[in-house]
């Protein structure tokens, strides 16, 4: 399998065709997307104002993979730390497990953000995220959502009998709620990769289409309803009757 930096090469050069640049830079999301591959394509689209026709502004592919390959320094200089952190903890300590978390992206993924809608990342441009989690990894204590670092006041939402919290800039979950279930968001109108890879979202200058930005898709997000218990205690479907029982 080819490497990140030759994908990352082929995204830089002009000899080649925009169509062909554009799909090696997937191919580098491939490698590394710190808010998964749609989530981070839509961030570069967005900050590298990619127009959705590519000839219009090569350049902004150029753009979109070097900020993606800042952040991938990052996260190779933090791997490199960590490991070289446990050699010296396994040699010199005999510890076989680690005192410390682990790195970031090991860590148990978060509720809400890019992971229920693509849409809802931070805005942080990618090596301010990488950069951010890194740090609180490694035990720094930070203000705001741990995602992106907002310090507003969070966003509730009911779930019946009670409340969970999202951050208002990316969505994710502050605070789940009381009764200690997991509560499952989704996107009220999801974004397929179809109308993701067209750039849809985007005018013709590369502009964010939605005025109203994260606020709008977070108050369309919903409550995904627990699965319906029988008295048996076998979970079923909605609609649809247990089957028999032996």
């Amino acid at each position: 399998m080819t490497s990140f930096v030759t994908h990352r090469e082929r995204v830089l050069d002009p000899s080649l065709s925009v169509l062909r640049r554009h799909r090696e830079l997937w191919v580098c999301l491939e490698v590394f997307a710190p808010y998964g591959f749609h989530g981070t394509y839509h961030h570069l689209t967005v900050s590298a104002r990619m127009p959705r026709d590519l000839a219009s502004d090569p350049d902004s592919l150029v753009r979109a993979v070097t900020e993606l390959d800042r952040a991938r320094v990052l996260w190779q200089a933090a791997g490199a730390r960590y490991a070289e952190r446990r050699r010296v903890e396994k040699r010199e300590l005999g510890l076989r497990a680690p005192r410390r978390p682990g790195p970031w992206w090991q860590a148990e993924p978060a509720q809400g953000c890019y992971v229920v809608d693509v849409l809802c990342h931070p805005g942080l441009c990618l090596p301010e995220y990488v950069h951010r989690q890194v740090l609180l990894a490694e035990g720094a204590e930070l203000p705001g959502c741990r995602e992106c670092g907002d310090e507003r006041p969070v966003v509730s939402r009911s779930t019946g009998h009670g409340f969970i919290e999202l951050c208002p800039g990316c969505a994710a979950v502050r605070r789940s709620c009381a009764c200690g279930v997991r509560h499952v968001l989704r996107a009220g109108a999801a974004v397929g990769w179809p109308s993701l890879r067209l750039r849809e979202h985007l005018t013709a200058d590369g502009l964010p289409r939605e005025t109203d930005g994260i606020a709008e898709r977070i108050a369309q997000l919903e409550l995904v309803p627990p699965p319906r218990v029988s008295s048996r205690g076998s979970r079923f479907l909605p609609g649809r009757r247990p089957g028999p029982s032996g």
